[in-house]
């Protein structure tokens, strides 16, 4: 049998190849080096400009050495580098793979024909020839390995790259035209006229928060868009002494007035607040350079009421408001004058954004009960203040400002009286008097001593009050009188409580530093918790003077999980969130979180009177969101319906490709029976899953119609994604009926998808009627001490869903956002400790750390 070369394989003739090709390198880099360098040489002089000061003469014997000494090279070179041969590359690949006695070589051996008739010779050939082929398995080729180390100790090489990297720098640019002067000694060297130099830097005024333009940016534009005010820095240097005198640098028509740096050297300040081209000009008149400034004008703010401001169940006014600026906003406040008094204006101030956003879209709470006037129409109109001190304003509205409504008599009768005082200043006898018999009568006497004393002692003040002052001081103590005989110490907590919010809103705008805003986050955490504790000891105390049909109807709903209370853990992380927030950094996290805690607490109302249950559509809105927590179910069933598939698919491929394999190499095994026994019953068990889904999947799609058949009957707007989504359940249904899990799991998520539409506008049906009801603010916003509120828990969330998905809800931040946060602030302080830094980061840091 003829032994085949086994040299002749693809793998060993590519690492042949590929050590004759390591070997030719090896031989060729050190016989070409000498030209080589001889080349850099070269052109280290042309490009350090060494041949430019030099004689015509010397320059073309320098030229002609070079060429001279890189043919004698180039020759030398090629007499000494030859090709690597196939025995070459075998001797490479022997000596990388340490393979003995030339084994590779040997492989092309053949035995001549009078000794292969000899059994034992051509036995012991054989072994020969086989081990010879193992050793093929051994074959390795090392990286290639330059010989330069040993002839080139001192490292010259090494010397003139560094030489030819320097005079890259040197050149900037000018290469061409260096090499091409170098190459040409006849031509007298002149030395380089320098044209003149102009940079030109513009910053913008701080308020626009614009980066400002350096003179890297400015060089290739021929038009420039500023702000008006921008300041411009432009210099010209290397001017020829003659024509710096005369030089002419003009805005539009207006020459603009320059300064001397030096010889050849001028420089020019200049605020921009027109447009127009400035252009530099020599004496003679040539230009040098231009621009086309286009100044942009800074308009002021925009500003509007995002909805009618409404009383929120405690009675304070709740108003949002929408406002934008081109650079930035300061500060929002409203202006509040009398229909019949347009001088008497009062100001309010909603916000002072030290970050001046371009954008801003909050709301803002302002507890005017306690105003004069509550209760009497007035005139609002918002303001913004951008930057520069300019002022937009929106639209003006008459509103009747919130009045609280005093359920106690004796509450009633003195805020009557006070009132009367404002409205009648003259009638200070009156009022008085009325106060002392109140103070005298029954009613305050059964409140404690405190009160009757209160009235009379306030009562003389009303009657002595002489000055503006006095009787506006006097208004304000009657206020505080009723109060406190409606609601006790609930009443002041309540202001402490609301200006803790307000004051710690205004430290985050203002970038307060970490250690007064943990004071602020604790007094508010001490002041919330006595107003909750005064606010349970008030509904405590209606919940007792409830009629037995109210509390009947309170325990039906508690049973059926459709009345919750207030609970103190949710809101205690909303504001542990908020203070979290508030140590990482993330700071406008921290103020949406405080602005969600807050309207959650002025929605909080101690409620008498009878439990109102949920509407129709509230009820119908809970029954939606819980067919699409159903829908979602399914969905994920169906998706593992189809991995699994997947799988056993693939294991029946499998078994299938060893049961052919047994049966080529004749082996008889009862395993494929089992398996496939095993693959019925499996298959079995999916079809009867996919049936009841496909069961569930229709009982759903009744479900869902049976739905829209009610919200049609009560006269309620049904929303087109309803009527699409039954259309995906009822494709899902058959995909599953036809064992299609994959289909009908992507007909199932669209179902989802359209129904949460769905939900989201009833959602807004819901807002848009508790907005068309007067004294109503956002529908379901409320939340309340006693059981029975108007569909949602303090945070928010639907009552009705029972862990449905609900499309509106609380929106809290993440904690993953704030832990970043926390990070890149770590990673801050760390870096501006460490010293080692250039000064300029170190002040990057040190900015960025003062502003957060």
């Amino acid at each position: 049998m003829q032994d085949t070369d086994p040299r002749r394989r693809l793998g060993f003739r590519l690492r042949l190849r590929l050590a004759r090709l390591f070997v030719s390198f090896e031989r060729i880099y050190p016989a070409y080096w000498p030209a080589l360098g001889v080349a850099i040489g070269f052109l280290v002089f042309a490009w350090l400009d060494i041949f430019s000061g030099l004689p015509s003469l010397i320059h073309a014997l320098l030229l002609v050495l070079f060429l001279v000494a890189f043919l004698v090279a180039l020759w030398h070179g090629s007499s000494r580098w030859t090709a690597a041969t196939v025995d070459d590359g075998l001797g490479r690949l022997e000596r990388d793979s340490q393979l003995r006695h030339q084994a590779l070589r040997a492989l092309g051996d053949q035995l001549p024909e009078d000794e292969a008739a000899d059994p034992t010779t051509a036995a012991l050939w054989r072994a020969h020839r086989r081990r010879l082929v193992a050793s093929l398995e051994q074959v390795r080729l090392a990286a290639p390995r330059s010989p330069m180390p040993s002839r080139d100790p001192f490292a010259f090489r090494v010397l003139a790259l560094l030489l030819l990297v320097v005079a890259l720098v040197s050149a900037h640019g000018d290469y061409l035209s260096r090499l091409t002067a170098a190459l040409r000694p006849w031509q007298t060297s002149v030395v380089p006229h320098l044209d003149p130099a102009v940079s030109l830097w513009v910053t913008p005024p701080d308020y626009t928060r614009r980066p400002p333009l350096l003179a890297e940016q400015t060089a290739g534009l021929d038009a420039l868009e500023m702000p008006t005010g921008s300041q411009i820095l432009l210099q010209v240097h290397h001017l020829p002494t003659d024509l710096a005198e005369g030089l002419r640098i003009t805005l539009g028509d207006k020459p603009l007035k320059v300064e001397q740096l030096g010889d050849g050297s001028v420089e020019l300040r200049q605020a921009l607040d027109a447009p127009g081209r400035l252009a530099i000009r020599l004496a003679d008149g040539q230009q040098i350079r231009a621009w086309d400034m286009r100044v942009i004008g800074d308009q002021p703010p925009k500003i509007a009421f995002d909805g009618k401001p409404v009383a929120t169940a405690r009675g304070v006014m709740h108003l949002q408001y929408d406002a934008s600026d081109d650079y930035g906003l300061a500060t929002i406040q409203l202006d509040m004058s009398p229909p019949d008094d347009a001088q008497a204006v009062e100001h309010f101030p909603l916000a002072k954004l030290s970050a001046q956003p371009m954008q801003a879209k909050n709301a803002a709470y302002l507890d005017l009960t306690a105003h004069p006037r509550a209760g009497l129409p007035m005139r609002l109109t918002l303001e913004a203040t951008d930057g520069k001190g300019q002022a937009g304003r929106s639209e003006t509205i008459d509103l009747v400002l919130p009045e609280r409504s005093f359920r106690h008599p004796l509450a009633r009768a003195v805020i009557a009286e006070r009132k009367r005082l404002v409205a009648d200043p003259g009638s200070q006898e009156e009022v008085a008097a009325k106060l002392s018999d109140l103070g005298a009568s029954e009613l305050a006497q059964t409140l404690g001593p405190g009160v009757p004393l209160s009235l009379h002692v306030t009562g003389r003040r009303v009657a002595e009050a002489g000055t503006l002052e006095e009787r506006q001081a006097v208004i304000g103590l009657l206020w505080e009188l009723a109060l406190f005989i409606e609601d006790g110490g609930l009443s002041s907590a309540e202001r402490e409580m609301r200006a803790l919010q307000e004051k710690l809103q205004q430290a985050l705008d203002q970038n307060a530093d970490d250690k007064e805003l943990n004071e602020l986050a604790e007094q508010l955490q001490q002041t919330m918790d006595r107003y909750l504790d005064e606010l349970q000891k008030k509904a405590t105390e209606q919940a007792q003077n409830m009629t037995p049909e109210q509390r009947q109807q309170l325990e039906q709903m508690r049973q059926q999980g459709e009345a919750q209370a207030v609970d103190r853990q949710d809101l205690q992380k909303m504001l542990d969130q908020a203070r979290q927030m508030m140590r990482g950094g993330a700071k406008d996290q921290a103020k949406e979180m405080l602005s969600q805690l807050q309207e959650m607490l002025e929605n909080l109302q101690a409620q008498n009177g009878q439990p109102q249950p949920p509407s129709d559509q509230e009820k119908s809105l809970s029954d939606l969101q819980k067919m699409i927590k159903m829908q979602q179910q399914l969905m994920d069933r169906s998706f593992d319906m189809q991995r699994r598939q997947q799988q056993e698919e693939e294991q029946l491929d499998e078994d299938e490709e060893d049961q052919d394999s047994q049966q080529m190499e004749g082996q008889q095994s009862a395993q494929p029976d089992r398996q496939a026994q095993a693959g019925r019953d499996g298959q079995r068990n999916e079809q009867q899953q996919t049936g009841r889904s496909a069961a569930e999947q229709e009982a759903l799609r009744r479900a869902l119609g049976e739905l829209m058949r009610r919200m049609g009957e009560q006269g309620t707007e049904i929303p087109r994604a309803l009527g699409q989504a039954e259309m995906q359940m009822r494709d899902a249904r058959d995909n599953l009926k036809g064992g299609m899990p994959g289909d009908a799991a992507e007909s199932q998520s669209q179902a989802l998808d359209l129904m949460e539409q769905g939900g989201q506008a009833m959602m807004q049906q819901l807002q848009q009627q508790a907005g068309n009801q007067p004294g109503k603010g956002k529908p379901n916003a409320g939340a309340s001490m006693m059981p029975g509120q108007q569909g949602r828990d303090p945070l928010g969330r639907a009552q009705y869903n029972n862990g449905g998905n609900d499309p509106q809800g609380a929106a809290v931040p993440e904690d993953n956002g704030a832990g970043r946060a926390r990070e890149v602030l770590e990673q801050l302080y760390r870096r501006s400790g460490e010293r080692s830094r250039p000064s300029e980061e170190l002040e990057y840091y040190n900015r960025l750390l003062d502003r957060f």
